[in-house]
Protein backbone atom coordinates (compact mmCIF):
# COMPACT_ATOMS: atom_id res chain seq x y z
CA UNK A 1 0.00 0.00 0.00
CA UNK A 2 2.70 2.47 0.77
CA UNK A 3 4.22 1.94 -2.66
CA UNK A 4 1.02 3.11 -4.32
CA UNK A 5 0.51 6.11 -1.84
CA UNK A 6 4.22 7.06 -2.73
CA UNK A 7 3.37 6.51 -6.45
CA UNK A 8 0.25 9.08 -6.16
CA UNK A 9 2.91 11.91 -4.41
CA UNK A 10 5.54 11.69 -6.81
CA UNK A 11 2.22 12.29 -9.83
CA UNK A 12 0.94 15.12 -7.92
CA UNK A 13 4.24 16.51 -7.18
CA UNK A 14 4.45 16.01 -11.79
CA UNK A 15 1.11 17.50 -12.05
CA UNK A 16 1.75 20.27 -9.77
CA UNK A 17 5.42 20.92 -11.49
CA UNK A 18 3.50 20.92 -15.05
CA UNK A 19 0.79 23.36 -14.08
CA UNK A 20 3.50 26.14 -12.78
CA UNK A 21 5.46 25.59 -16.06
CA UNK A 22 2.58 25.58 -18.37
CA UNK A 23 0.78 28.79 -16.52
CA UNK A 24 4.40 30.73 -16.17
CA UNK A 25 7.12 29.32 -18.74
CA UNK A 26 7.89 31.30 -21.99
CA UNK A 27 5.69 30.51 -24.75
CA UNK A 28 7.15 28.90 -28.13
CA UNK A 29 8.07 32.14 -29.57
CA UNK A 30 9.92 33.12 -26.16
CA UNK A 31 7.47 35.70 -24.99
CA UNK A 32 6.93 35.69 -21.29
CA UNK A 33 3.44 34.67 -20.16
CA UNK A 34 2.64 35.22 -16.85
CA UNK A 35 -0.32 33.55 -14.85
CA UNK A 36 -0.39 36.66 -12.48
CA UNK A 37 -0.28 39.12 -14.81
CA UNK A 38 -3.97 41.49 -13.31
CA UNK A 39 -5.95 43.17 -15.74
CA UNK A 40 -8.01 45.97 -15.60
CA UNK A 41 -11.43 45.07 -16.10
CA UNK A 42 -11.62 49.03 -17.60
CA UNK A 43 -9.67 48.05 -20.84
CA UNK A 44 -11.69 45.19 -21.77
CA UNK A 45 -15.16 46.51 -21.61
CA UNK A 46 -16.09 47.63 -24.90
CA UNK A 47 -16.25 46.50 -28.54
CA UNK A 48 -13.19 44.95 -29.94
CA UNK A 49 -12.85 43.87 -33.55
CA UNK A 50 -10.48 41.26 -35.31
CA UNK A 51 -10.75 39.36 -38.64
CA UNK A 52 -9.47 35.73 -40.60
CA UNK A 53 -9.66 35.94 -44.22
CA UNK A 54 -13.20 35.18 -44.16
CA UNK A 55 -15.17 36.74 -41.12
CA UNK A 56 -14.88 39.88 -39.12
CA UNK A 57 -15.29 38.70 -35.60
CA UNK A 58 -16.16 41.79 -33.03
CA UNK A 59 -17.00 40.64 -28.72
CA UNK A 60 -18.70 44.01 -27.24
CA UNK A 61 -17.72 43.43 -22.93
CA UNK A 62 -20.19 45.51 -20.97
CA UNK A 63 -19.32 46.62 -17.41
CA UNK A 64 -21.84 44.39 -15.81
CA UNK A 65 -20.22 41.32 -17.22
CA UNK A 66 -22.68 40.16 -20.38
CA UNK A 67 -21.70 40.68 -23.97
CA UNK A 68 -23.04 40.14 -27.48
CA UNK A 69 -20.47 38.60 -30.52
CA UNK A 70 -21.43 39.49 -33.97
CA UNK A 71 -23.79 41.83 -32.69
CA UNK A 72 -26.38 38.92 -32.30
CA UNK A 73 -25.11 36.14 -30.15
CA UNK A 74 -25.33 36.81 -26.27
CA UNK A 75 -22.67 35.85 -23.59
CA UNK A 76 -21.66 36.41 -19.86
CA UNK A 77 -17.90 36.80 -19.75
CA UNK A 78 -15.81 36.65 -16.45
CA UNK A 79 -12.01 38.05 -15.95
CA UNK A 80 -10.33 36.64 -13.17
CA UNK A 81 -6.17 38.01 -13.04
CA UNK A 82 -5.48 37.95 -17.06
CA UNK A 83 -8.23 34.72 -17.78
CA UNK A 84 -10.81 35.74 -19.64
CA UNK A 85 -14.24 32.89 -19.61
CA UNK A 86 -16.75 33.90 -22.10
CA UNK A 87 -19.64 31.45 -21.46
CA UNK A 88 -22.56 31.06 -24.39
CA UNK A 89 -25.29 28.70 -24.67
CA UNK A 90 -23.53 26.74 -21.83
CA UNK A 91 -20.40 26.46 -23.29
CA UNK A 92 -17.40 27.94 -21.77
CA UNK A 93 -14.14 29.36 -23.86
CA UNK A 94 -11.16 30.09 -21.77
CA UNK A 95 -8.54 32.34 -23.34
CA UNK A 96 -5.60 34.32 -21.45
CA UNK A 97 -5.27 37.95 -22.11
CA UNK A 98 -1.58 38.20 -23.68
CA UNK A 99 -1.23 42.12 -23.84
CA UNK A 100 -3.69 44.71 -23.64
CA UNK A 101 -4.27 48.87 -23.70
CA UNK A 102 -6.50 50.80 -25.05
CA UNK A 103 -6.24 50.34 -28.69
CA UNK A 104 -5.09 46.57 -28.65
CA UNK A 105 -5.62 43.28 -27.16
CA UNK A 106 -4.09 40.00 -27.47
CA UNK A 107 -5.63 37.15 -26.99
CA UNK A 108 -4.29 33.19 -26.25
CA UNK A 109 -6.91 30.71 -26.45
CA UNK A 110 -6.83 26.83 -24.64
CA UNK A 111 -5.08 25.49 -27.35
CA UNK A 112 -2.48 27.97 -27.98
CA UNK A 113 -3.99 30.18 -31.03
CA UNK A 114 -3.62 33.80 -30.57
CA UNK A 115 -5.84 36.56 -32.05
CA UNK A 116 -5.13 40.42 -32.01
CA UNK A 117 -7.92 42.76 -31.34
CA UNK A 118 -8.20 46.29 -32.23
CA UNK A 119 -10.81 48.27 -29.57
CA UNK A 120 -13.47 50.65 -31.68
Amino acid sequence: MSILKSANQHLLTLLTISFFCLSSCSSEDGEQVLENNNVSRELLIGTWETSTATVLITYTFNDDGTGIKFGRDNYTWRLDANVLTITRNGRKDISQIIEIDNQTMLLQDANGGRAEFTKQ
